[in-house]
């Protein structure tokens, strides 16, 4: 009971978030009108959460309120962004632009919300006000990850794929290259390095499980990513601490922990900087970066460049909905196609989908581009999915599957970070990854089941 009163005062805490927020953009325009498009998603979102999971373990939820947040967040602090900030473009919006940017993330959120209801209903989630349903939490008491030194050491191997194969990939271009981007010919590198978020995490579970000299191991991979991901000059860099934070969270909550993901929201804000500030050097790679970091003391508004990072998401999908030229509705079809980009083509118009060289439209804001059919069918087959996954969620939960049931909360997270701020194809891919996780678990169990039909050798 006490669980369910403090998830309750949690969802509470949110909504009164966005909506502070939301009252804080009211300059830009009528205060009724702004109510209107973030108070009408948020009614909907305490309607239809009746069947969604409890807490802040719901895909659905965290969405909705991420897109929220950024409506009303954004449009009160972040209508502009400007280069002398630290960020790599200058954007700013009309105050039009400013309350159609708004519009288009509650509907976005609204449209989530009720595929995600309609989902749950097919699928027989209970309304849970007349449900007995024990409380559902990631985090009990003794931590959501549990195995042997063997166990660990087989999840750190895991973890460690993605740093190994980028470097087989990618190799010399790492340490020393002309361009800043690579991989963009088709190479399998920029993929592997996406998965590299998913290695930090699966590093953090380790780092919070072992003792002793048997640190060493996710310290080092710890150590390998970070250079990595500064090499590539990606603002990857910035979320290393945070992942593996919550990793070490997730594996045995306790007070050290806590105070290790406060460090960690400092450590990613010192780090936001410094890719945006390497990349546009001239030479590209981990010794050009590393010479050229000491540079970084010089620059006269370091946090100012943070914050302007966390504020540009808006903006950057405002820019990319009402600024930029019409997109053919072919480019969204290619866009959410699962098959290879070297397959079908998509690093010949990758190039055409940048604000500049550092700067890709934001996912978001390309989906109001196709036009409002497309926000629409986008956002409610979406819905319908991370209800589809928040359905699972709750059964894995309920099997004390705990460690899985974060993997498939994480994903849909990191797709409203790439929806907001990198193309629709970066997002759509972490919802691949998800259903190809669904996919495996449905296979494992079906592979489980059989095996029990089957008489033993023994026995036959």
């Amino acid at each position: 009971m006490t669980r369910r009163r403090s998830a309750s005062w949690l969802y509470a805490a949110g909504v009164g978030l966005t909506a502070a927020l939301t009252l804080a953009a009211v300059h830009a325009g009528s205060a009724l009108v702004w109510l209107g498009l973030l108070g009408v998603p948020l009614a909907v979102a305490v309607v239809v959460r009746r069947r969604f999971l409890d807490g802040w373990v719901s895909p659905l939820l965290l969405v909705a309120l991420a897109l929220l947040a950024t409506a009303g967040f954004g449009a009160a602090f972040g209508r502009s962004v400007g280069a002398d900030g630290g960020v790599s473009a200058t954007l700013a919006l009309s105050g039009d632009e400013t309350l159609r940017t708004a519009l288009l993330l509650a509907v976005s959120a609204t449209t989530l919300l009720v595929g995600g209801a309609v989902a749950l209903t097919a699928l027989g989630a209970r309304d849970r006000r007349s449900a007995s349903t024990a409380y559902r939490t990631l985090l009990p008491d003794t931590g959501a990850f549990h195995g042997d030194p063997s166990t660990r050491l087989v999840v750190l191997a895991v973890a460690a794929l993605p740093l190994l194969a980028t470097v087989l990939v990618q190799g010399p271009d790492l340490v020393r290259r002309s361009t800043y981007l690579i991989g963009e010919a088709g190479s399998a590198g920029g993929i592997v390095s996406m998965l590299g978020l998913a290695g930090a995490v699966g590093c953090g579970l380790v780092l919070g499980s072992e003792r002793g000299v048997r640190l060493l191991l996710p310290i080092g991979l710890a150590a390998g990513y970070l250079l990595l991901f500064f090499a590539l000059g990606s603002r990857r860099l910035a979320l290393l601490p945070l992942l593996m934070a919550v990793g070490a969270h997730v594996a045995r909550p306790s007070r050290a922990t806590r105070i290790g993901l406060a460090a960690a929201v400092v450590a990613a804000l010192v780090l936001l900087p410094i890719p945006l500030y390497v990349r546009g050097i001239g030479a590209h790679g981990l010794l050009p970066y590393t010479a050229a970091l000491p540079g970084i003391l010089e620059q006269n508004d370091i946090l100012g460049g943070a914050a302007d990072n966390l504020l540009i998401s808006f903006p950057l999908v405002g820019a990319t909905a009402y600024q930029v030229a019409p997109l053919p509705l072919d480019y969204f079809f290619l866009q959410v196609n699962p098959l290879p980009g070297s397959m079908i083509g998509w690093y010949d118009i990758s190039d055409s989908l940048r604000i500049n060289l550092y700067t890709p439209y934001a996912g978001a804001g390309e989906l109001a581009n196709y036009g409002w059919g497309v926000v629409v069918g986008f956002w409610f087959v979406v819905g319908a999915f991370l209800g589809t996954l928040d359905h699972r969620i709750g059964v894995l939960l309920d099997a004390g599957r705990r460690g899985v049931a974060l993997v498939l909360t994480a994903l849909p997270l990191v797709f409203t970070i790439l929806m907001l701020q990198y193309n629709l194809r970066s997002g759509v891919r972490m919802l691949i990854y998800s259903a190809a996780v669904l996919l495996a678990l449905r296979a494992v169990d079906a592979l489980k089941a059989l095996s029990l039909r089957l008489p033993s050798p023994g026995k036959v």
